[in-house]
């Protein structure tokens, strides 16, 4: 799903995010749990990282919500995807970390 911001407003007048349905699959690297004794902060909320998602560069943005195959809940992408493309060995991996926080009801 990706979260887009539409021409819609809440009863307070606020724009508010919709969900559009994206029904293609996108073909990852890999995910895990980041490993740490503190938890991963990401994005200007500073929310924790429950996941981190190997993705082509482009394919995630900020909000855009994701549904793993090993996971019943709904996850957020948190802040901007990590691209670390422009690095000083000059080797571009194709893939960004893509940092999920689980959505709660």
């Amino acid at each position: 799903m990706r979260r887009e911001r539409q021409h819609e407003v809440d009863e307070l007048n606020n724009d508010v995010w919709v969900d559009v349905e994206v029904s293609a699959p996108v073909k990852v690297a890999g995910w895990s749990s980041p490993s740490s004794d503190e938890p991963k902060l990401a994005g200007h909320d500073r929310l924790t990282v429950d996941v981190e998602l190997l993705a082509p560069v482009g394919a995630f943005s900020a909000r855009d919500a994701v549904r793993l195959p090993d996971r019943d809940s709904l996850m957020e992408v948190v802040g901007k995807p990590e691209n670390y493309s422009f690095n000083p060995f000059g080797w571009d991996p194709g893939l960004e970390v893509v940092n999920l926080s689980e959505v709660k009801p």
